[in-house]
């Protein structure tokens, strides 16, 4: 099965298997409206920092939080940009330019083969779809820093208790 199918099938699995939008679960950012352009500050062609994310109302139960930033209209599939995991649950906000991990959680590598943030860098002329994704869970995942953004879907997939995102466009 190519790569691209079994992204989406992941993503499916996670769609189907969870309470997508739990009730009072909401995120926030400082850094753009929810649906609208990604300044360039936080792509390729800026600063390529992380922006700031905020969640209230986590779930009842929740252990960690997962982050996950990704581009599934990528022409090889879903590229994943960012991968945040075993955030504690008493943390409520990642700050914008966000260099190494919150005490306590672990990076993912995304598919820039990074253990960072690497922002949006779409081919000239296209505008892609880009999904901050934040999942709470009723449990840590038994991974290393490092972990592929498959490996952190597949160990959380019958562990989330909610989740949410915010989308935002950019182009060169």
């Amino acid at each position: 099965m190519p790569t691209y199918f079994k992204h989406l099938l992941s993503l499916a699995c996670l769609f189907v298997a969870t309470n997508v939008f739990a009730e009072g679960f909401r995120l926030s950012t400082s850094a753009f409206r929810d649906k609208e352009r990604l300044p360039v500050l936080y792509s390729c062609d800026g600063r390529d920092i992380s922006p700031q994310i905020a969640w209230t109302g986590s779930p009842p139960g929740t252990k960690t939080f997962v982050l996950i930033m990704s581009d599934p209209a990528a022409s090889k599939g879903t590229f994943y940009h960012w991968i945040l995991f075993n955030i504690p649950n008493k943390t409520t906000i990642i700050s914008q330019g966000m260099v190494k991990a919150i005490p306590g959680s672990l990076l993912g590598q995304n598919d820039f083969g990074k253990n960072t943030y690497s922002g949006p860098c779409p081919p000239k002329g296209s505008v892609h779809t880009y999904h901050f994704t934040v999942y709470a869970l009723d449990t840590s995942l038994p991974l290393n820093n490092g972990a592929s953004a498959n490996a952190v879907l597949q160990a959380m997939q019958k562990h989330i208790i909610g989740q949410n995102e915010l989308t935002a466009l950019y182009s060169h």
